[in-house]
């Protein structure tokens, strides 16, 4: 179970070889540690977030990593990441990462494809999708039958928040939402 968890985490985060001889939690704090400070720092942690489908504004990801920087340096040492990668969900006895996050295993697959789909179509990698980047966006789900709604109506039904961009964050829980119908009409 553990193997195919890792496995499956890797393939989100791009570190699907999984060596025996490395500890995953190594492998994918490596990963993140693109300076090889031996920390990651605010920016390295924000492309984890973002990997997992979690776009955060400047506060958010201000108060997340004040929370894992447990020693207050600015940065996250390894000891510190693994202190949150293993931590339990509530009422788990394991989880880890995916737990803290509040996610199963198949939530955090959903989230990986839309945020590489998402990522095909915000070309400054801002967070958002603008006007003219939502007419790609647009055509690509009509073309695919996700929508068949007028581009007015199905960016209303993006945009919750009314601001007329399309947030990371609006798109991956539009297109959880759209996997829970998917696989309630399977049921």
């Amino acid at each position: 179970m553990l193997h195919n968890r890792v496995g499956m985490l890797g393939s989100v985060l791009g570190t699907t070889a999984f060596h025996q001889d490395k500890p995953y939690v190594r492998q994918v704090f490596e990963k993140y540690d693109k300076d090889g400070s031996g920390t990651i720092e605010a920016e390295e942690f924000n492309s984890l977030c973002y990997d997992l489908g979690y776009f955060l504004s400047e506060q958010e990801r201000t108060l997340c990593f004040e929370t894992l920087d447990v020693d207050h340096s600015g940065r996250i040492s390894f000891e510190e990441f693994t202190g949150w990668w293993c931590m339990p969900a509530v009422g788990e006895s394991g989880g880890g990462l995916r737990a803290s996050f509040g996610l199963s295993d198949a939530e955090v697959e959903v989230r990986h494809k839309a945020k590489a789909l998402f990522e095909e179509f915000d070309k400054d990698h801002n967070g958002v999708i603008d006007k003219t980047e939502f007419d790609a966006l647009y055509e690509s789900l009509r073309e695919a039958g996700v929508c068949s709604g007028d581009k007015e109506a199905v960016l209303k039904g993006l945009d919750t928040d009314h601001n007329g961009l399309v947030s990371l964050n609006e798109y991956v829980q539009w297109f959880v939402r759209l996997d829970r119908m998917k696989a309630n009409d399977v049921d």
